[in-house]
């Protein structure tokens, strides 16, 4: 069956969320290494008689995430942080510059992360609504000549329809799109 056998992320998006529920602009983060989702529930047991558990409840509650690249843009950044990358100059002057300021509160932001299929198709992954948790973090090393490496941390929480993750399969492999998958 379709979408059984996911495997290798192929490509990564994000994009702002928008107060009016609509996302922004699409960026793609370029050499996404890893996505993970670690949900997490609460769970509480009613004690019965002679110390017995007479039942158990347990609810999803939110996802912790994490983001890994090979490099990280600054239009990615700017839709992370909630920042607006600037450019200037003219070749081969160019500069882009993005600037973090101090007491501001980051935005929620809408992730998708797409896996070939081993039948052709792939399957999409989605996390409607994102708030990082901690500021991305590079690592900078001149051993064995490594490119710098990303890793960022947030937190995806429940969208208005009450979904925390959305989980797409397609037959035939197709473009990650905020508006579709999260419809």
């Amino acid at each position: 069956m379709f979408g059984d056998k996911p495997f290798g992320l192929k490509e990564l998006k994000v994009a702002p969320l928008n107060a009016d529920g609509t996302y922004g602009t699409a960026v793609l983060l370029p050499e996404g290494r890893k996505l993970v989702m670690a949900v997490k529930t609460v769970t509480s047991k009613l004690p019965g008689y002679l110390g017995a558990t007479a039942a158990v409840a347990t609810v999803v509650q939110d996802a912790e995430v994490t983001i890994d690249g090979g490099t990280v843009p600054k239009e990615f950044l700017a839709a992370v942080l909630g920042l607006t990358a600037v450019a200037g100059g003219t070749t081969p002057n160019q500069t882009k510059a993005l600037d973090l300021e101090v007491k501001k509160a980051l935005p929620y932001f809408g992730v998708i992360g797409v896996a070939i299929d081993d039948d052709g198709g792939d399957s999409h992954f989605g996390l409607p609504k994102v708030k990082l948790t901690e500021m991305p973090e590079w690592t900078v090393q001149s051993e064995d000549n490594m490119f710098v490496m990303s890793s960022m941390k947030g937190l995806a929480i429940a969208d208005d329809a009450g979904k925390l993750i959305y989980l797409l399969s397609h037959e035939t492999a197709a473009a990650a799109d905020f508006t579709t998958m999260f419809a």
